[in-house]
């Protein structure tokens, strides 16, 4: 959803009213164009006459662009617009079925929220604020409900705006629980995800006029002196606190103003709660997609490191089979040689023992002595277990 707020230089605007149409200009920036009329004005931006935009587009004959004057004062090289006109939530092309589904059945007249002019059997989670501070109020002068009975939505606003909060609030609650999200003290169950809900007054500030105490407390104690004065006005705000950090195209704040109220936003405000639950859910989409590609990626290596200690342990099993093998040969015409110069020497008969010892070791020795099969599976299991024997620990989760 757009911003609430543009800055503008000056420069910017004055090169977009000499190429927009002032109605299509001011719908873009969410403002009237008698608004940005004005905001020109205390620019000292010139802007096409009346007709100029017919004219041109019949192809007749209009007056030239005139220069930017120069000013003289700082703000007016600088603007903010502030939206007032509702915002209106634009689709991608790609956009969630839920999201889609809430903001088309708003076209139709019937599902439109309205509100009613008296609080009539009220949602079990719109409740009136109770006093929060002893005096009653809190520092801007609101009600609060209490923070350790939270069995309602919050509620912040002065006792003289309560009634037309709760009945904004009770409305909203009611047509999103109408569409299948229930609500509760803790906020609006949407695609699984809790998006918290609440209603607030908005304050008007004055300059502050230190007094002679304060002043003395600043000098004496370093007491800082309050730079503003809050009172509360008429205009309120329904806010979301839920975090997604996320998505920062995403509105969570809707606010009276002066030429709109929030009666006429709640259509919006719907749509736009839709959309942070479908936020969450997105996010919690794809954190389970990267999890489980994560998982993948762990095993497909983990696969490939065990792979990679089988082939050496497969390849020091054969080599060491081999050296075996050699070996064994070398016992073997070790005892030839025994035993032939023990006939030569007569000594055969004392040598027996010696001659039966090598040949147990030459047969221990030798990998072909028990048969090529279970050489084959001696060696197989001999690597499994040396790769499996050297499987590195587990990688810390910080790693």
């Amino acid at each position: 959803m757009p911003p609430d707020t543009a800055n503008v230089t000056r420069e910017v605007l004055y090169e977009q009213v000499w190429s927009t149409p002032m109605l299509r200009l001011a719908k873009d920036y969410g403002v009237s164009s008698n608004a940005l009329a004005k905001t020109c004005r205390k620019l000292a931006i010139p802007v096409p006459a009346r007709g100029y935009w017919a004219k041109q587009q019949n192809g007749k004959k209009v007056p030239s662009k005139p220069p930017l004057p120069p000013v003289s004062q700082p703000h007016q090289n600088m603007a903010t617009i502030t939206r007032t006109v509702p915002a209106t939530l634009e689709l991608e092309p790609q956009s969630d079925p839920v999201l889609v589904a809430c903001v088309r059945s708003f076209e139709v007249e019937e599902n439109r929220i309205r509100v009613s002019d008296e609080l009539r059997k009220p949602h079990p989670a719109v409740r009136p604020a109770r006093p929060l501070h002893p005096a009653g109020r809190d520092p801007y002068g609101r009600h609060n409900t209490i923070p350790d009975e939270p069995k309602s939505l919050s509620v912040s606003v002065v006792k003289e705006h309560q009634d037309r909060a709760l009945r904004i609030l009770d409305a909203l609650v009611k047509a999103l629980e109408e569409r299948g999200y229930p609500v509760t003290a803790e906020g609006v169950l949407i695609e699984g995800h809790t998006v918290k809900l609440g209603i607030l007054g908005k304050q008007d500030r004055t300059p502050h006029i230190p007094t002679s105490a304060e002043r003395q407390d600043e000098a004496r104690w370093g007491k800082k002196v309050p730079l503003w004065d809050y009172f509360p006005s008429s205009l309120l705000t329904i806010h979301s606190d839920s975090y997604v950090w996320w998505r920062r195209d995403l509105r969570k704040r809707w606010s009276d103003t002066r030429s709109a109220r929030l009666e006429g936003m709640l259509d919006n405000i719907l749509i736009g709660l839709v959309a942070l639950g479908v936020a969450m859910r997105q996010r919690e989409d794809e954190q389970q997609a990267e999890a489980e590609r994560r998982a993948e990626l762990a095993r497909q290596r983990e696969d490939r490191e065990y792979q990679e200690r089988l082939t050496l342990a497969r390849r020091d099993d054969i080599t060491a089979a081999a050296r075996s093998f050699s070996d064994a040969g070398l016992v073997c015409r070790l005892i030839e040689a025994v035993e032939m110069r023990g006939k030569a020497d007569g000594l055969l008969p004392p040598l027996e023992a010696w001659l039966q010892r090598a040949r147990e070791v030459a047969v221990g020795l030798d990998p072909l002595s028990d048969g090529l099969e279970q050489m084959v599976d001696r060696h197989d299991r001999t690597a499994a277990e040396e790769a499996e024997r050297k499987k590195p620990a587990p990688r810390p989760h910080w790693a």
